[in-house]
């Protein structure tokens, strides 16, 4: 799975006012790639990393209330994802794979299963025990054959601030509805 997925998965840093934050991204074109809006809110500028090399990127659409994001690189010439499954499609206890930049280690691979599918508010959640830490935010969730499923977006870590493998990706179909 790593050989097959790991050229479409990038570290991105937004630059703020003060500070910087960073998170992962999805290539699903040449020149495009999906996100986490939290990632990217409040940027002053975005740099897309991977392998000591470096490109700007350009905010293209953002719906933060679903936090969901679509950045550009227009000269980009990126291998994206080869494939895609719907939330539909999944069975609670399959494999899956999380690989993105937890704490900006660039490239860093997970494994577990589709623990659960979730509804909250009118959205689709994925509930996966496969590792999604700081960083890990807007990167991608694969099946067993390396298709993406979901963008990791968020731990629910409780009021005694445990995480009981509690990670969840926003379904990669969501990222092509409305």
């Amino acid at each position: 799975v790593f050989k097959k997925v790991s050229p479409s998965i990038f570290l991105i840093v937004a630059a703020r006012a003060i500070g910087t934050a960073q998170g992962s991204a999805v290539a699903i074109t040449a020149t495009d790639l999906i996100t986490n809006c939290h990632v990217v809110q409040g940027a002053l500028k975005l740099t897309l990393k991977q392998n000591k090399q470096e490109w700007p990127v350009t905010l293209v659409s953002a719906d933060p209330v679903s936090d969901r994001c679509l950045v550009r690189v227009p000269d980009g010439k990126f291998q994206p994802v080869a494939g895609m499954r719907p939330y539909d499609s999944l069975d609670v206890g399959e494999a899956a794979y999380t690989l993105g930049a937890p704490v900006g280690l660039e490239l860093t691979l997970g494994s577990g299963i589709v623990s659960g599918r979730r509804d909250e508010d009118n959205r689709h959640y994925i509930q996966t025990t496969a590792p999604v830490s700081p960083g890990s935010s807007g990167g991608g969730l694969f099946d067993a054959r390396g298709n993406l499923i979901g963008v990791t977006t968020m731990v629910l870590a409780g009021k005694e601030r445990l995480n009981q493998s509690l990670n969840f990706a926003i379904p990669v179909d969501a990222f092509y509805g409305p």
